[in-house]
């Protein structure tokens, strides 16, 4: 059995106080585990995908340019929001280049991101 290794608080720098070091070491970790949780969600969603585009005929030769994609599209759209979200906690420059994106692809099947998450008339409705 394995054990989980332990983040040692970092020893006092020159001049940081004890609360600044600690503060350091706590948004450390939570970066960490917001790193974390963004990957095992990336996969959940790739395994989910690629069960559902095998359901529709899709097989070996398209899933590696599909991964590839998916990987670009996820670190392109997750870095887009996290910097935005920083002066803008609508996201509305994130949301946007996402909905021009979408619509190029769906056509008249598309549904804006408010409408599409629920934050228009609390109703959501899906592309």
């Amino acid at each position: 059995m394995s054990q989980k290794k332990v983040k040692k608080i970092p020893h006092k720098k020159r001049g940081a106080t004890l609360s600044t070091v600690v503060n350091t070491y706590i948004q450390d970790e939570m970066d960490r585990q917001a790193h974390e949780i963004r990957e095992r969600t990336r996969l959940l969603v790739m395994d989910m995908v690629t069960i559902a585009l095998g359901r529709i005929g899709m097989r070996e030769t398209k899933f590696k340019q599909f991964r590839a994609a998916l990987d670009e599209v996820w670190t392109d759209y997750g870095d887009l929001i996290i910097e935005v979200s920083k002066e803008d906690p609508d996201l509305w420059e994130a949301k946007a280049k996402m909905d021009r994106e979408i619509s190029l692809y769906v056509g008249s099947l598309f549904v804006p991101f408010d409408v599409r998450y629920g934050y228009e008339g609390n109703t959501k409705k899906e592309i």
